[in-house]
Order: C-alpha cells, then sequence, then structure tokens
C-alpha cells in the first residue's frame, strides 16, 4: 500500500487499485487507461531488485 500512497501524491488525480491476484476482469479497466504500473510487491524480500 506505500507504493499506492507515494503514487497518490505523484498523480493525486489518477485511479490506483491493488490487487492479490490480475483476473481477466481488471483487462477492461488496463485496456482503458492511458499508463498502467504493475508492481510486484513482496515484504522481506532481501535479493536484488532490478526495474527498467
Amino acid at each position: 500500500m506505500r507504493v499506492i500512497e507515494g503514487l497518490e501524491q505523484l498523480c493525486p488525480d489518477g485511479w490506483y487499485l491493488a490487487v492479490q491476484q490480475l483476473t481477466p476482469e481488471l483487462a477492461d479497466y488496463v485496456a482503458r487507461a492511458d499508463v498502467v504500473i504493475f508492481v510486484d510487491a513482496s515484504v522481506g524480500v532481501t535479493e536484488t531488485v532490478y526495474t527498467r
């Protein structure tokens, strides 16, 4: 949820959704969006995380 809070500060007019799993029901939202950001997060991860 901290990621969403940070994004809300950067883009307060955005629409944010936190889900446990991507499902086909989300496809319509993704198709309509100008920008989509997927975040795969876990608590307690100690390995290096790469972004691009």
